[in-house]
Order: structure tokens, then sequence, then C-alpha cells
């Protein structure tokens, strides 16, 4: 797979960005592609042509979803994911307010990966991101897809005092623990979960409050 054919497809993104429909597509295709074929879609502005998309799209919930996940799939390395974010990535992946849970894994698997870069982990706190996955944990509880994405994308966004303190006031710690009890049996969130309320725990600046209320160590 060479750019001669990531570019058609980037290309018809951007020609036709008020379409839904190939919006829809293209996000599809270049995110099925990006997992063998990322840094050629990079090449061709992907990535740009992806973020232009979701954010012309905000209420449809196919567009999001893709969009979303072309987004995560396209974070193939540092530099990718600070070009994401010039782009508008974070934004885009926070306002996200279709409520169907596909999209809200996808968009919560985009921040974790986005946070992991110091950039993008501030523009995402600056953006709401901190209590967008709260409210998705609280509107999701019984998806175990969303809680274990939430629940990463908490540790990402928790990387310092600032991201800890938005997270602890918007109700974190509460949605982790009410996921913990919603998904006794599966191990993956009840870890997601347990790493996140430790990351929350230990970083929230001492005077303000902590999820030492709501979790019994």
């Amino acid at each position: 797979m060479s750019s001669r054919v990531c570019w058609p497809i980037v290309a018809c993104m951007r020609a036709h960005t008020s379409d839904a429909a190939v919006q829809r597509r293209g996000a599809q295709v270049v995110a099925k592609l990006a997992e063998n074929h990322g840094f050629s879609l990079v090449a061709v502005g992907a990535r740009e042509a992806v973020v232009d998309g979701m954010r012309s799209h905000t209420s449809h919930t196919a567009v999001q979803e893709w969009c979303a996940a072309a987004v995560l799939r396209l974070v193939v390395d540092v530099p990718g994911c600070k070009r994401l974010v010039a782009a508008g990535a974070c934004e885009a992946v926070t306002g996200a307010h279709v409520s169907e849970a596909a999209v809200q894994r996808w968009c919560a698997a985009a921040v974790m990966s986005l946070a992991k870069d110091v950039r993008g982990c501030t523009r995402l706190v600056a953006a709401g991101a901190c209590e967008a996955i709260t409210d998705r944990m609280l509107a999701h509880v019984s998806d175990a897809d969303v809680q274990l994405w939430c629940a990463k994308a908490v540790m990402s966004l928790a990387k310092d005092a600032p991201g800890c303190t938005r997270l602890v006031a918007a109700g974190a710690c509460e949605a982790i623990t009410d996921s913990m009890r919603a998904h006794v049996s599966d191990a993956d969130v009840r870890k997601a979960c347990a790493d996140a309320i430790a990351r929350l725990h230990g970083r929230t600046p001492p005077h303000k409050r902590s999820c030492r209320a709501v979790v019994r160590w």
C-alpha cells in the first residue's frame, strides 16, 4: 500500500467535507487501512481530513464513530500525535455529543491515546475531556467496553494535578467505583478502574477533594 492508493481516499474526503456519507465511508477506510499503512495515510493528510470530517458532522453517529476510530489509529508516533492535536482532534473527540455507546467507546480510546502526549493532555483537559469522560461512564454503566476505555482515558488524563483535580470534581471517582460494582466479573474493567482510582488518589493535591471519601482503601 502506498500513497498512490491513500491519496485518493483523503482527497475525496477533503473535496466533500459536507457530505456525511463520503465522510463516513472515507473515515471507515482510513481507520481500517491505518492499522498497517498509517504512515502512508499521514503523509497525504489523513489526520486533518478525518478531524475536519468529525467537526463537520457532530450529530451524525456513523461519522463520529468512524472518525474517532481513525483518530485513534492515526496516532502512529509522537510527532503524529502532535499533528492531530494541532488539527483539533482533542476538541473533536471531546465534543462528540452523540449518545450511542459505539461512538463513546472510540472517543474514549482516542482521548486515552491523545492524552499520552503532554500537549495533548493539556488541550484535552482545557477542552473539557475530564467532564466528558466522566459523563460517558455514568451514561453507559452497563457497557463494559465504554467503561474499560473511559477508565483508561482517566489514567491518561490524570497524569498531573490539574487533570486529577478536574476529574475528581467531575465525579470520576464515583463513576469508576460504580463501574467496578457493575462489572464484578470483568477482570479487564476492574483492573483499569483500580489503576485509575490509584492514580487519582495519588496525584490529587492534598488540599483538594480526593477519592478517599468515595473508596475504602
